[in-house]
């Protein structure tokens, strides 16, 4: 009985010691605010109360074996503050509509377009049209002598008086017209040298110059100085095919080696006016008008000989 009482005695010490300790882990619990160190502690001193029990003991005590939970000691959660990104109001300004500019035309290889200047042209030195008065003449005296008696009537208008007959037998005599009159004076018309021809202006300005009057052997003279000399008031003689024909020109060689253009029906007559149209001529005792280009055309199969005035 003794044995009982005793063993209920400390029975019941145990039992004081254990509230003592649940009293005191609870209030630790408290003291932490955490649930885990509660469990902890409850779990200790549950396993502290079902230790061996003490010696002599006549019974022995089934007491529930709970497994000793060993935990690694309350560590209060330290809270590391992590960095919050608090978001900034960051101002992105709205796209703003910029105005391209619009594509400029640009010309290709234009290139700038520069004008080069022409030379100045030379006003004309005569008039649109003119016409000389007071020039005058007669038929020729022989069927070759046309310019004998153009030069005579030329002189004339210079205040000079000549013969017709006389000037004709003054000239020289060649198979060349650039030296002399070729053939005879009363020949026929239309043949070419050697036969009876005529002569060239260079004898007859020669002759002219030998009685006193200025004249000009003129080869190639340009419609433009005709005209000229025209407006000036100075008839000009000039070199055609018949009554202004159109005719054609061969070459020839003459017994001094120079060769020289020849034509059929080769005559003179006296330029005295022209107009855009038409040019005036003297041709023995007749004035007449023809075309210009007519006139051209049979001026030019001969070279546009002529003797001028200088």
């Amino acid at each position: 009985m003794s044995t009982q009482v005793t063993f209920f005695s400390r029975r019941i010490n145990l039992s004081f010691i254990f509230l003592l300790c649940l009293i005191v882990l609870c209030l630790q619990g408290c003291a932490t605010n955490n649930n885990s160190g509660f469990a902890w502690a409850t779990a200790e001193a549950y396993a502290t109360f079902t230790a061996t029990p003490p010696e002599n003991s006549p019974t022995p005590i089934l007491i529930r074996s709970v497994k000793q939970i060993t935990q690694t000691p309350f560590q209060p959660v330290t809270s590391t503050p992590t960095a919050t990104l608090t978001p900034t109001v960051t101002f992105t300004p709205s796209p703003t509509m910029t105005a391209s500019p619009s594509p400029t035309w640009t010309p290709s290889s234009t290139a700038s377009v520069t004008q080069t200047p022409t030379a100045s042209q030379t006003p004309p030195n005569y008039a649109l049209s003119a016409q000389i008065d007071g020039v005058t003449g007669v038929d020729q005296a022989l069927p070759l002598s046309c310019e004998s008696r153009s030069a005579v009537d030329w002189a004339r208008f210079f205040h000079v008086d000549l013969a017709e007959m006389d000037f004709q037998n003054e000239l020289p005599r060649s198979d060349n017209p650039n030296r002399g009159f070729v053939g005879i004076p009363n020949g026929l018309t239309g043949q070419i040298p050697p036969a009876s021809y005529g002569v060239y202006p260079p004898p007859v300005a020669a002759l002219l110059m030998q009685k006193g009057i200025p004249a000009q052997a003129v080869s190639n003279l340009s419609w433009d100085d005709l005209r000229h000399e025209i407006t000036q008031g100075k008839p000009v003689i000039a070199w055609v095919i018949g009554h202004i024909w159109y005719g054609s020109s061969s070459l020839y060689t003459a017994s001094d080696s120079e060769t020289l253009s020849v034509a059929s029906y080769e005559h003179t007559v006296i330029v005295t006016g022209y107009t855009q149209y038409s040019v005036t001529v003297l041709d023995g005792g007749q004035e007449y008008a023809a075309d210009v280009d007519t006139f051209l055309a049979s001026w030019g199969v001969l070279g546009n000989l002529a003797i001028s005035h200088p």
